[in-house]
């Protein structure tokens, strides 16, 4: 961020975000979570499925030569992460299909 004089839009206070978008995205999220062990996977699987399509897109439009490394290697994680949320899911009988990336990706 330093490097490219990006302002970093961190605030301490936990669930607090500058993007307005993004806070009513965590309300609902953690809202869901909290009603069962169920929802909280579910969430945690959305919340990777969002992840994935957004370093996606990233990945496809971006120039920066210094940026595909680091996208790919998020991009690993989430779909680390949606593997494991898929199969604690599995395990509840519940069937989560990614609603924004390409399922076969995972």
């Amino acid at each position: 961020m330093d490097q490219y004089n990006i302002k970093d839009p961190y605030i301490q206070t936990k669930g607090k975000y500058v993007n307005a978008e993004m806070q009513k995205l965590y309300k609902e999220l953690t809202t869901k979570g909290s009603q069962s062990l169920k929802d909280a996977f579910i969430v945690g699987a959305i919340i990777e499925d969002m992840d994935i399509a957004d370093l996606d897109n990233l990945m496809a439009s971006g120039t920066n030569k210094d940026l595909p490394e680091v996208y790919d290697n998020l991009n690993r994680g989430s779909r680390n992460h949606m593997r494991a949320f898929s199969r604690q899911l599995d395990m509840s009988n519940v069937v989560y299909t990614p609603g924004i990336h390409q399922q076969e990706k995972i």
